[in-house]
């Protein structure tokens, strides 16, 4: 009778049926009163086939012979109130036989002259969802930072990958030498032994596809889709798929690709944000292995310059953005465990970047510590300007200057000679450096309104010969010829 009065009364409030979570009120034998339509379309019962049952009907198989146990030890604790959220791992069983992750926060009821137990149900799936997500992440990200061998990181991000949107295969393909093809580098989960080590074409490939567009693509039949004609791999089986691009900087440099087998499920937008979150791990790490294998043979690299500068520019900007992704975790996770192994993650990032910044300041000097090619050569004009008198102008397209990034310190010492023989030697008024690009070459002019140019052998110097030994090593060309009406035109052409 007390159990069909309590029923009644919450049947006839709006507010039970109105809560966001699903309810479930038993009482301290276990069996269930009543639920609100959220529980029930939740595990897939209707409501009346709940009431009356133990709440046991909701265990899944594995924990429902523990859970009388666990049910009378909350009893004689008192019936304590448990909030969500309390890092325990919990499922519920449907009507269908699936199990759904939720979180269930418990406390005591008393109503009439009986005492129940209520319990808010709430679907934690997404929560899971993320917590995976922010794990691989962490997980991937401590590898980098511990200096594991790039294949087996690559190894790990495949197989994140696939299990984080449930696919069959994973596979990362790289650019064979020659350009032509990509061979399949990693390979993870179904058939990857036979997976591992195959040739892909780049043309009528989806992964080929991906490298040429620099975009993502997400496929519901492999076999049945034209840009997959001469794919190595079609033999196999795959279905559905997603093919992200892996970026380093603006470059890319290889394919993540995830598969189901046909006739297995499709992939949607959510899966394609996953699958493309754990690329990001994959440009970090080859960026970072990159780095670590160039500092081992440091000893015997000349271009001091070119190190430091892709150091400052490459992974610690791909590591700053990494501890930015791992803090913003951290705030989504909440205080916990997980929240701790984040923030400590975050502090090795930290102090990762700050031993490569000391690399940094012993092998990046002068001019281009901590600028960009473009400012470099703007700061070099202005210094010629001020000690000379010499009007400088400067005229440099941003795109091509970034494309000579990695040739930036032999660029900048080719403009910082041309600017000294102006000064020295051509009693211009003005002079115009430019940079801009011409089909695939970049060309570089620094032309004066001087005196002139003497090109016979005797009017040659080291200077000269200098700005030429250094644009052959750069495989480009050099030219000095007479400026249109006067004055001297020096252009260098380096291929982008």
């Amino acid at each position: 009778m007390a159990g069909e009065a309590l029923g009644s009364d919450l049947l006839r409030s709006s507010v039970f049926e109105a809560l966001p979570d699903g309810i479930v009120i038993a009482d301290l034998e276990g069996r269930i009163i009543n639920v609100n339509q959220q529980l029930a379309e939740l595990s897939g019962y209707a409501p009346a086939e709940l009431v009356g049952q133990l709440v046991e009907t909701l265990v899944p198989d594995s924990l429902r012979a523990q859970h009388p146990h666990h049910r009378a030890s909350y009893i004689e604790a008192g019936l304590p109130t448990r909030p969500m959220g309390a890092n325990l791992r919990i499922r519920l069983l449907t009507k269908t036989g699936n199990e759904v992750p939720v979180d269930i926060s418990l406390r005591r009821l008393e109503l009439g002259r009986g005492t129940y137990v209520l319990a808010a149900v709430r679907d934690a799936t997404d929560r899971n969802r993320q917590q995976a997500r922010t794990e691989a992440m962490l997980e991937v990200s401590q590898m980098i930072l511990q200096g594991h061998d790039t294949n087996e990181i690559l190894g790990l991000i495949a197989r994140r990958a696939r299990e984080l949107v449930g696919a069959s295969l994973a596979m990362v393909n790289i650019p064979a030498p020659g350009g032509d093809e990509l061979v399949v580098q990693v390979a993870d989960g179904y058939a990857e032994d036979r997976l591992r080590g195959q040739r892909v074409p780049v043309d009528h490939s989806l992964d080929g596809e991906v490298l040429r567009s620099r975009e993502s693509l997400v496929v519901k039949d492999v076999a049945a889709d034209a840009r997959s004609a001469s794919d190595a791999v079609r033999p196999i089986g795959r279905g559905a798929s997603i093919v992200v691009p892996l970026r380093v900087g603006g470059s890319v440099f290889g394919s993540l690709s995830v598969s189901n087998l046909k006739g297995e499920r499709t992939f949607g937008s959510d899966d394609l944000t996953v699958v493309e979150l754990i690329a990001s791990q994959a440009s970090v790490a080859m960026e970072y292995g990159r780095v670590r294998d160039q500092l081992s043979r440091l000893a015997l690299v000349e271009d001091r310059e070119r190190i430091g500068r892709e150091l400052h520019d490459g992974v610690i900007q791909s590591l700053f953005a990494v501890g930015m992704n791992l803090e913003t975790s951290a705030a989504i996770a909440g205080p916990g465990d997980l929240q701790d192994r984040l923030q400590r993650a975050v502090a090795e990032l930290d102090r990762a970047i700050r031993d490569l910044r000391n690399y940094i300041f012993g092998l990046r000097p002068g001019i281009l510590a901590d600028r960009q090619l473009s400012q470099a050569i703007a700061d070099l004009a202005t210094d010629t300007a001020d000690k000379s008198g010499i009007v400088t102008v400067v005229d440099v397209d941003p795109v091509v200057a970034l494309g000579l990034s990695p040739r930036a310190g032999d660029v900048v010492q080719l403009v910082r000679e041309s600017l000294s023989n102006v000064a020295r030697h051509s009693r211009a008024a003005t002079c115009r450096v430019s940079l801009h690009r011409e089909g695939d070459e970049a060309v570089l002019v620094i032309e004066d309104d001087g005196v002139g140019f003497n090109p016979s052998p005797a009017g040659t110097g080291q200077g000269l010969a200098n700005l030429r030994s250094r644009a052959e090593r750069l495989s480009g060309t050099l030219s000095v010829e007479p400026a249109e009406g006067q004055g001297t035109r020096v252009e260098v052409r380096l291929p982008l």
